[in-house]
């Protein structure tokens, strides 16, 4: 179900930027806003990442092989960890492109019906950048919430497109150079936070610690369970593997020690759902 939804999000994702793509290049090319055009560009690379993370998604869905035995979900990590570098490395670009601007001197002044494409672009940015944070939350998918960090990056772009149509009402197109700036940093600055959870996501990352309580509370509960000696777990891509030592009756048999072990196992999965698999170690309690 939860891969359900974040295939949903992604498309909305997809149709949504192939319109707002559509809009921008035409309203930039009729009403001669470069800043348009440069929006226009913007969302096809955005486009591109959301074809790419599409096609992450069923590998990471693959199940397990004879070359990757614990499967294939650390693939939305990696796509998470691309993203944010694409993210930063367009701040960069923006950054230089402002710089560029300042130092030439290049004046854009636009048609001034580009100013409501430029208010509509980002009031559409920021409903998908919620609703699409909302999905990665209640799913836990890095990848999703490194494209949504990418849908509020690209209002916050579309600053720069509001602050350069303005002047064609105020007559002060270095409003445009200086929202550029203040714009650029952000967008470095969310590049920066989405590559930083990307690369803690395939370091293994232990997941947070009430995770890791409800974890261990929820096989404390199981019966013939002395002692839950060691809890171990990571977050790879949206799940959670864990390993769990547990100690019992040293009196009890194999078969009666494993079936607290199975118990124990089942327990971890109903108590949290992100877990796609436990480990359950079983040692004599003396």
């Amino acid at each position: 179900m939860e891969t359900k939804f974040v295939r949903n999000a992604i498309l909305v994702g997809i149709i949504s930027t192939s319109f707002l793509l559509i809009v921008k290049l035409a309203a930039g090319a009729l009403s001669g806003s470069r800043a348009l055009l440069y929006d226009g560009f913007e969302s096809l690379t955005d486009l591109l990442v959301l074809v790419f993370v599409a096609g992450v998604l069923r590998i990471s869905e693959k199940p397990a092989d004879e070359e990757h035995h614990f499967g294939h979900t650390k693939a939305e990590s990696v796509a998470s960890l691309f993203i944010g570098i694409g993210i930063f490395l367009f701040g960069i670009f923006l950054i230089y492109r402002s710089y560029f601007d300042i130092v030439s001197g290049r004046i854009t002044v636009p048609h001034q019906f580009s100013f409501a494409v430029a208010v509509f672009v980002v009031i559409s940015k920021e409903i998908l950048y919620f609703y699409t944070r909302r999905v990665a939350r209640l799913t836990s998918s890095p990848s999703l919430l490194a494209i949504a960090a990418d849908h509020h990056k690209d209002a916050l772009t579309s600053i720069i497109t509001i602050a350069g149509t303005l002047s064609a009402f105020l007559r002060e197109p270095k409003l445009d150079i200086g929202a550029a700036l203040i714009t650029s940093l952000i967008i470095v600055s969310i590049g920066s936070t989405v590559v930083f959870q990307g690369v803690m996501s395939l370091m293994d990352t232990a997941p947070p610690e009430e995770i890791i309580n409800s974890i261990s509370e929820s096989i404390r509960k199981v019966n013939g369970i002395r002692e839950v000696s060691q809890i171990r777990a990571r977050e790879t891509g949206r799940y959670i593997y864990v390993d769990a030592k547990i100690k019992v009756d040293p009196e009890l048999t194999v078969e009666k020690g494993h079936e607290i072990a199975v118990k124990a196992r089942e327990a971890v999965m109903k108590a949290c759902t992100r877990v796609k698999d436990v480990m359950v170690h079983v040692d004599p309690y003396v």
